[in-house]
């Protein structure tokens, strides 16, 4: 079984440098879901393209691609050594996390009732 670590703050699955809850994974991620992912961990700052990959628990190819996707959108830029959020990354990851937010309310809600 694989185990990933959750951001509860964010309702991210990402491997941490820190401690987070441990929980087992059910489902496949969505290119959504990991492009954010992505962002949320670069506006921590700048970032190698190795860190990225180990803490997403992606292959090289998958990281390619969505880093691609994303450079072309304007939200990141990729420089040699690293791998930088622009304005626009910064604003679609507020914009992600409330939307994620508001996914759990309503989640949380429907236990409830």
């Amino acid at each position: 079984m694989i185990y990933l670590l959750v951001d509860y703050a964010y309702g991210i699955c990402i491997k941490p440098k820190y401690k987070y809850h441990l929980i087992s994974r059910v489902h496949r991620r969505t290119s959504t879901e990991i492009s954010g992912l992505i962002l949320m961990l670069l506006k921590d700052g700048a970032q190698k393209k190795s860190s990225i990959q180990k803490r997403l628990n992606v292959d090289n190819r998958t990281l390619n691609r969505y880093l691609d996707i994303l450079a072309k959108q304007g939200l990141i830029t990729i420089s040699d050594k690293h791998i930088e959020i622009t304005e626009k990354g910064i604003y679609f990851t507020n914009i992600y996390k409330e939307f994620i937010h508001l996914l759990d309310k309503n989640r949380m809600s429907k236990r409830k009732g």
